[in-house]
């Protein structure tokens, strides 16, 4: 959501800069820097599309070349809008690990001493992991929009769920456990990323059918539990799980708090606009 709006609902500009964002929080006094090859090989993207995006970022005032490749403009780091960006980034990712605690999905490791959580180890790991999960999903929902709008679909679903598990009368079919009082509208997703309405239908549609990840009722949408069930057979024996659980490590490292997500937050726990 921060990223699309960020660049007018361009996800594709928000992933690459993304990538280069979490590269200056890594590099030596955010002087780091990334060719646009290893940018591209790093998110598995044509290298056209990467060279095109950076030009545009170059243009626009948010990257800079330098001798060592491309890095994100010293000036960005300074604006008020980063800054909000930052603290929305790392409570984003407090909240995400306060939850899978609280779920059980997470064990809570010792807290190491002498290490306090810092908002830039947040804003790290919340570009990483949402990279790592972009990218270990990207065989099944190449196009990083339409992972965006099925991404929105499934958050909505799942809070409606939780808010309301019983509704009356029998589901759609396919759609065992959510009823269309858990669907969300395309107005909705638009409204939250800032993009077109008339994109997002037409995003949304294409992923409405037999054998596709969304499916389409009064309401709105819900997502296709079928699908679902064999995305998770694929993700079992992808290894890239790997590289999320690196980052989850380094998040335990870096002192998070997991005894007490709460102590973590900046400005407090982000709603759910949706």
């Amino acid at each position: 959501m921060i990223g699309a709006r960020l660049f007018d609902g361009d996800l594709d500009r928000a992933e690459i800069f993304s990538l280069f964002f979490t590269t200056g929080i890594a590099g030596a006094g955010r002087e780091g820097a990334v060719s646009i090859n290893s940018a591209a090989l790093a998110l598995g993207r044509p290298f056209e599309t990467v060279r095109r995006h950076v030009n545009a970022l170059i243009a626009r005032g948010w990257c800079e070349r330098t001798a060592d490749g491309v890095r994100v403009a010293p000036a960005v780091w300074r604006t008020k809008g980063t800054q909000r960006a930052m603290d929305l980034l790392h409570d984003g990712l407090v909240r995400f690990l306060a939850d899978a605690t609280a779920a059980g999905i997470l064990r809570v490791p010792p807290l190491p001493a002498g290490r306090t959580f810092e908002r830039i180890d947040g804003v790290r790991a919340a570009i990483e992991l949402t990279l790592a999960m972009v990218g270990r999903h990207r065989g099944a929902l190449p196009d990083l929009n339409d992972f965006a709008v099925f991404s929105a679909v499934l958050a909505t679903n799942m809070r409606r769920l939780e808010a309301y598990p019983q509704p009356k009368g029998p589901p759609p079919p396919g759609t065992r456990p959510f009823h269309p009082v858990h669907a969300l509208r395309v107005a909705s997703i638009a409204r939250y990323f800032g993009m077109a309405e008339t994109t997002v239908r037409r995003r949304a549609m294409a992923m409405v059918g037999p054998g596709k990840p969304l499916i389409r009722v009064r309401s709105g949408l819900l997502i296709s539990v079928e699908w679902i069930a064999s995305l998770d057979l694929v993700a079992r024996g992808d290894r890239r799980h790997g590289t999320m659980t690196l980052i989850l490590g380094r998040i335990a490292a870096a002192g998070f708090p997991f005894h007490v997500p709460a102590l973590a937050y900046r400005i407090g726990r982000p709603p759910f606009e949706m």
